[in-house]
């Protein structure tokens, strides 16, 4: 390589060295200086904390609740009176360092009741509603411009004013090792939620699923239950996000959202394991439903007197579950002594695992130890953990697969009911239609036996009276073509009912009957193409045999009137067609006013049975064509 070249090199990787802005690390807190103070006084917010005047905080492993006091579960969760407390905190970091950041940003784990933040002696967030507020990765960014300030010499300071009731679990700071001062951006997209919306969108789509699912077989009214608990407890997830705290964190309508979502999602999974175990709403949940109601009606119109109402139901869980264990144990109780009974019983274990009281039991156990947990975790140390949304989506892909399998079972049998419906639907239509042509051919029978005979003796009378010129031989005559064509027609209209029956039973043989009798009635020969049809069965409406049975009546009768020679009849299927033609020579001429053939009627019964109908008529032949939907 030349020199010159390798000098380019070198300058370019210079130039990306010093030219491109290296990314600084982030400062935890824990590295920092932290201090605690009782009470708040604005001038603090001008000094520098030491350990003469405040409490040192020593940020190690896991979660520092701040204040530091006595860990009791029971924090008398339905006192009305307030014990009003406030204390401060300051955290103090060297100017030098946070000047490296363009836009720099704070995290904490977390934050409750009614606090303020100070820049120095600046507030630059706050949160003093009634409502308390609690975020977990509370996140905000510092103000560049102050940053630089000469206040208080080298140290930037974070001053925390916290206040609140003490008695509530949202009181108090929650410090975390993770906690950081870093860029903006870099700790917004560090915490992008992923796993909450993930399990919000999972309760959302299989809860519309399951109401989907109940609206389609209206039945199995634990599917609706399941279904409307996955809607509410999407709405109870949602609020816990990050993103409902940042953006409802400072009104009082999140608090009220989550504290009637987890109430209400209560209420559905008790009627769903009612109607799961029992198929009915048993007497201790409506009792429990009125209770649920009455407290949120006093949670609605005073507030401040319930703070702790959604951490509390496991007040009201804890019997319901021991009512459920005790039905529970009474099913497998009595599943038991019918096991035993049976001629291949199943092993205690299987019997256990094959006993939907026995599986829901250890769901159910598994769920309530979660949500005991948790509860625990969040009055004593004041963490709120995943823990029961997790157990909750785990919950509900083991029921819902459970449901789903009662959903097919359901869906089958719905089916084959359905099927057995419009099977004996259709042959009682059938058995009805054959009926009613049995009938007519029976009246027509009738009217061929017991009409023949009579007009055969008019006729037999009338040629007596001809020849005996009793009457007019040319008036005589006339009488007898009108007698004979009645007779005629008689015969025709039975022989077009044996038609329609033979189509019906096998379409392509009784087509070939029906004409081979009109041809084979003038001596007229016809050939035939049905291999394409051979081997394959249709079925057609009655009234689209009665119809096709005209048409090919209706062509032959004009086939035997005006063809010549060898008559071409082929039938065919493609696709979903059924295809007719006949090609003929003809002795009809082109000349005349009108095609012929009948060709009105023809397109008339066409147009009842959805048929295509075309003819081609040229000098000496005529080519007809028609296309029937299977």
């Amino acid at each position: 390589m030349k020199k010159s070249n390798k000098c380019t090199l070198k300058f370019i990787f210079l130039f990306l060295v010093f030219a491109l802005p290296l990314k600084a690390d982030p400062i935890y807190l824990k590295n920092l200086k932290i201090y605690f103070r009782e009470g708040f006084e604005k001038q603090s917010t001008h000094e520098l904390w030491t350990e003469k005047d405040s409490v040192p905080i020593v940020i190690n492993e896991g979660y520092i609740p701040i204040p530091i006091r006595e860990k009791n579960l029971f924090l008398n969760p339905l006192k009305i009176e307030k014990q009003m407390s406030e204390f401060s905190v300051q955290i103090q970091i060297p100017r030098s360092l946070l000047s490296q950041y363009t836009n720099p940003g704070l995290k904490i784990y977390q934050i409750g009741e009614f606090w303020e933040v100070f820049q120095d002696q600046y507030v630059i967030e706050s949160h003093l509603t009634t409502e308390p507020n609690k975020r977990k990765n509370f996140i905000f960014p510092l103000i560049v411009e102050r940053t630089q300030s000469e206040s208080l010499g080298s140290i930037i300071t974070i001053t925390l004013r916290v206040r609140g009731n003490s008695l509530t679990t949202n009181f108090g700071l929650i410090f975390n090792e993770g906690d950081k001062f870093d860029e903006y951006s870099t700790i917004q997209m560090e915490n992008t939620e992923i796993f909450p919306f993930i399990s919000i969108g999972f309760f959302l789509l299989s809860g519309t699923y399951l109401i989907y699912l109940y609206y389609r077989i209206r039945r199995n009214k634990e599917v609706l239950f399941f279904g409307v608990f996955q809607i509410i407890y999407f709405i109870f997830t949602l609020s816990l996000s990050n993103f409902a705290n940042i953006k409802f964190g400072n009104s009082d309508l999140l608090l009220y959202v989550k504290t009637n979502a987890v109430y209400l999602s209560f209420l559905s999974i008790v009627y769903f394991h009612d109607y799961y175990l029992l198929n009915r709403i048993q007497r201790i949940s409506k009792i429990v439903s009125a209770i649920v109601f009455i407290l949120l009606a006093f949670y609605f119109f005073f507030p401040d007197r319930f703070p702790n109402l959604a951490s509390i139901l496991f007040i009201i869980e804890t019997p319901h579950l021991f009512f459920y264990l005790i039905v529970m144990a009474k099913i497998l109780k009595k599943g038991y002594f019918k096991n035993k009974l049976r001629k291949t019983p199943l092993s205690n274990w299987k019997f256990f695992l094959h006993n939907r009281a026995g599986v829901l039991s250890l769901v159910i156990l598994f769920v309530a130890s979660a949500i005991y947990f948790e509860t625990v975790l969040e009055l004593t140390l004041k963490i709120k953990t995943p823990i029961v949304i997790i157990s909750t989506i785990l919950y509900s892909l083991f029921i819902g697969f459970l449901i789903i399998r009662r959903i097919e079972d359901a869906l089958i049998q719905k089916t084959k009911l359905q099927l057995n419906s419009i099977f004996e639907k259709r042959q009682f239509e059938l058995d009805k239609i054959h009926a009613i042509q049995m009938e007519r051919k029976h009246t027509f029978g009738d009217i061929h036996d017991e009409t023949s005979a009579d007009l055969t003796f008019i006729k037999l009378m009338l040629q007596k009276y001809i020849k005996e010129r009793q009457i007019a031989e040319e008036h005589g005559k006339e009488i007898l073509q009108l007698v004979n064509r009645v007779i005629l027609g008689i015969r025709e209209k039975l022989q077009s009912l044996d038609d329609e029956k033979n189509v019906s039973e096998d379409l392509v043989t009784g087509i070939m009957l029906l004409l081979l009798r009109k041809y084979q009635s003038v001596g007229k020969i016809v050939n035939w193409d049905t291999k394409y049809v051979e081997e394959k069965s249709f079925s057609f409406p009655t009234k689209t045999i009665v119809n096709l049975c005209r048409i090919l009546r209706e062509v032959a009768n004009n086939d035997v009137k005006y063809g010549l020679g060898v008559s071409y009849w082929k039938i065919q299927h493609k696709e979903k067609w059924l295809i007719f033609e006949l090609s003929a020579k003809t002795g009809y001429t082109v000349s005349r006013t009108s095609k012929g053939y009948g060709n009105k009627n023809i397109q008339d019964l066409a147009k009842e049975m959805r048929a295509e109908v075309s003819e081609e008529l040229k000098e000496d032949s005529y080519l007809f064509r028609m296309k029937l939907v299977v």
